[in-house]
């Protein structure tokens, strides 16, 4: 992935999923890897589920402010993403505010060297970004690829 003009510019539209209906962090992984596979972005979806499964355990993605920003390291990752989803209702989710989550961003690199350097670059980038509520409420609130894109801008 590329150094970016602007934060917006690491969001692929082709992976930005709104009014999900997806009911569980599972759903959620699922269609995520799904998805990655099909862009030709990671090779098994399987092994990334494992993956962000497994990071999972280590400690709460859930930020707070419904936003959630689950994350893997993992050998099946052809190139570094980002994908974002938007549900169409909270769901549950391990979070600092103990509330849901309905904002998905979600980071996959690969487990090699460089990839952990993207892995905690991705991670501060966008974790400054969605400390502002009004980034948040915008993300939660978007309507289209083109709001997901601002939000971030």
């Amino acid at each position: 992935m590329s150094t970016p003009q602007s934060l917006a510019g690491l969001i692929d539209p082709e992976l930005v999923e709104l009014n999900a209906p997806y009911s569980s962090k599972q759903e959620v992984f699922e269609a995520v890897a799904k998805r990655l596979v099909t862009k030709g972005v990671v090779s098994d979806a399987d092994a990334l589920i494992r993956d962000i499964e497994f990071r999972e355990t280590q400690g709460k993605t859930g930020i707070g402010n419904l936003i959630a920003i689950p994350h893997a390291k993992s050998s099946s990752v052809n190139s570094p993403s980002v994908s974002v989803i938007v549900l169409d209702q909270e769901i549950e989710w391990e979070t600092l505010d103990d509330a849901g989550v309905q904002g998905i961003i979600l980071f996959a690199v690969n487990d090699q060297p460089e990839g952990a350097r993207e892995h905690l670059r991705l991670l501060s980038l966008f974790a400054r970004k969605l400390a502002h509520t009004k980034v948040t409420d915008a993300l939660i609130h978007a309507s289209s690829t083109d709001d997901v894109v601002a939000a971030f801008a």
